[in-house]
Parts: C-alpha cells; sequence; structure tokens
C-alpha cells in the first residue's frame, strides 16, 4: 500500500514539472549591443541648496568628458567623470555629457 501510494505522488510530481515546464516558443531571448549614448547617474529630482553629484555611469578615466548645465560650461571633478552641482534656486534643468562621440543628458527638477 505505501508503495504504491508513492508511485503515486511520484506520478503526480512528475505530472505538475510537466505542465509547468516552459515551452521554447514563449521564451525571450536578449542580445547585446553596445550603446550609442552616455548614461547620467545622478537623482533627477534634488531640493534647492543640496549639493547632488553626478557621473556617467560605466565611465572610463580614459576619456575626456565634457560637462554643461543648460548650455553652459561646467568643472568636472576627479578626473573629469563626476560633476557636483548645487542649485540656488527652484526650476528645471538639463545636465549634459559628452566625450565627443557619444554624448547624454539628464533633466533636472530643482524644488
Amino acid at each position: 500500500m505505501k508503495v504504491n501510494f508513492r508511485i503515486y505522488m511520484l506520478m503526480l510530481a512528475v505530472a505538475a514539472l510537466a505542465f509547468a515546464s516552459c515551452d521554447d516558443e514563449g521564451e525571450e531571448t536578449m542580445s547585446w549591443k553596445p550603446g550609442t549614448g552616455l548614461h547620467i547617474v545622478g537623482p533627477s529630482e534634488v531640493a534647492a541648496g543640496e549639493e547632488s553629484e553626478y557621473y556617467v555611469d560605466g565611465f572610463t578615466i580614459k576619456e575626456n568628458y565634457t560637462w554643461t548645465l543648460d548650455g553652459t560650461a561646467i568643472t568636472p571633478v576627479r578626473q573629469g567623470e563626476f560633476v557636483m552641482l548645487t542649485f540656488d534656486a527652484p526650476g528645471e534643468h538639463t545636465l549634459t555629457v559628452t566625450n565627443g562621440t557619444y554624448s547624454g543628458a539628464i533633466d533636472i527638477v530643482v524644488e
């Protein structure tokens, strides 16, 4: 009787696995492609008077980065990959960075 119960439970487990398994038709595939822009990491909302740090995601020190805030050049820190910003008044700003080949931007709302 115990043997039949174990076989029955084993068969139920196999059936459950068969129903829960994925088929090849519904699976997603991904392929890696190099990016065509720079991604800026940092807060998109800050408080007036608060210092915020922004940097290029996946930066390399072998690049020369040029930063601008609302079209005006700003001086980076460290080896050019980071900028520190403090906004005096509420408003909306756009921070951009380029390495001569790729560029990126982030919109910043100051409250």
